[in-house]
């Protein structure tokens, strides 16, 4: 995303800002309140993101911004189809299925199944694999949140440094994961929010183009795998996948963490969500 684009960007949220009741959020409005519409922080605490970092976002600076962070913010705003597809678009992301993503708070059916999987760290990625979804124990065991600096599974992998400390070895799991990647971008591989994500990688990250360039595929079969967790030491998991189509015909994919057999990694989990 060219620094133009992010000056529009910022100037698109400042300005919807600027125009919102504070009112319609149940804020009350002081005598001596000078914003006209809502206030930088008031935005930030009701979508769940960093003040500091939304306040980067409206002046343009050079970020990048994540999917789920944005329609966080699109949510908040009450931004129209129209306005979430322009910025969006702006920003580089598909605006497919946006109208329906929007209206129903944060895809209801999909969270109800996420929160059904009580014992079992679940997200769910769109086509570009940003986490757009994602339960309880997803939080706890990865730190998936609202503020992270990467919502998208193959930035996390190569660029956060407390994500690659949950596994042994990272490097391994960056190609995997990349691997994988690439066997769905070869289905939209002229995509402009494919090739602008993977330009942006290959910016950032010395190792993402070392990996991008063995052009190796791999299938998201089942498989077992270890996370060193900060607080419950060694977890153990079996992963797998499911793909989940709406209404809409957006293809998401489920990613599916089940504690192995042995009984020892459910038990841990069992404790920490008062179970």
């Amino acid at each position: 995303m060219e620094l133009n684009r992010k000056k529009e960007l910022g100037n698109f949220f400042k300005k919807k800002r600027e125009s919102v009741s504070p009112e319609s959020f149940g804020i009350n409005i002081l005598s001596n309140r000078r914003a006209s519409g809502l206030r930088r922080e008031e935005v930030a605490e009701l979508a769940n993101i960093g003040v500091s970092w939304y306040t980067w976002l409206e002046q343009g600076r050079d970020i990048q911004v994540s999917y789920a962070i944005l329609l966080s913010l699109l949510t908040t705003l009450n931004c129209t189809s129209v306005e979430s597809k322009y910025v969006l678009e702006l920003a580089g992301y598909s605006s497919t299925g946006i109208k329906r993503s929007l209206e129903e708070s944060a895809m209801y059916s999909i969270q109800y199944i996420l929160n059904s999987f009580s014992t079992a760290p679940t997200i769910v990625l769109d086509n570009q694999w940003n986490i757009v979804a994602w339960n309880k124990m997803a939080s706890y065991v990865y730190d998936v949140n609202h503020n992270l600096q990467y919502n998208n599974l193959i930035e996390l992998i190569f660029l956060d440094k407390n994500y690659q400390m949950l596994f042994l070895n990272w490097k391994d799991k960056a190609q995997e994961l990349l691997a994988q990647f690439r066997l769905s971008f070869s289905k939209e591989i002229e995509s402009e929010a494919h090739l602008h994500f993977v330009g942006s990688m290959k910016a950032r990250s010395k190792f993402f183009v070392d990996c991008w360039n063995e052009h190796r595929v791999l299938g998201e079969t089942p498989f077992n795998k270890t996370i060193l967790h900060p607080v419950l030491n060694e977890l153990s998991f079996e992963f797998s996948s499911l793909h989940y189509i709406d209404e809409n015909k957006a293809n998401l994919k489920m990613f599916i963490n089940v504690p192995t057999n042995d009984g020892i990694t459910e038990e841990k989990l069992k404790q920490i969500n008062g179970l």
